[in-house]
């Protein structure tokens, strides 16, 4: 499980390296390898560890099909771009998920659980304010989703 966030910048190469706080288990656990898919929310990248990616891949393709889940099986599936971690700790972002992202030099790198979001830094800090100024926010979807705290 991935949490905690930490502010990066891209080299000019477009790679952002992976802070040590997530490396070690990508690394490890996961052999280096990672997908980088468009999040569903909005303009942040999903850096998801290739096993997790591929198990949920095929939890969407074993589910009953229908016009909406194929498109939604092709855009998703089109926009994943495979990489490796490398031997300095750095990934690639491809430059049309540095577009839909928004990414300029700055970027935000956070844990979301199973997998990392990437985003802008102005991004991040706008999603960050929004939740700060209203905190019972965040307790109501956990109370919709029966999650005690």
């Amino acid at each position: 499980m991935f949490s905690g966030h930490k502010t990066l910048t891209f080299d000019s190469k477009f790679r952002v390296s992976i802070p040590s706080i997530f490396r070690e288990s990508l690394m490890t656990e996961f052999q280096n390898k990672v997908v980088l898919t468009k999040h569903l929310n909005g303009p942040e990248i999903n850096i998801w560890p290739n096993e997790t990616y591929e198990k949920f891949v095929e939890k969407i393709c074993g589910l009953p099909t229908d016009e909406d889940l194929e498109e939604f099986k092709h855009v998703f599936l089109a926009w994943a771009f495979h990489e490796e971690i490398d031997g300095n700790g750095r990934i690639f972002v491809a430059q049309p998920l540095r577009e839909y992202a928004l990414l300029g030099k700055e970027v935000v790198i956070s844990g979301a659980g199973q997998y990392l979001l990437l985003a802008s830094k102005d991004h991040w800090l706008e999603k960050d304010q929004k939740y700060s100024q209203d905190p019972r926010r965040l307790r109501s979807i956990l109370t919709k989703n029966a999650i005690p705290y």
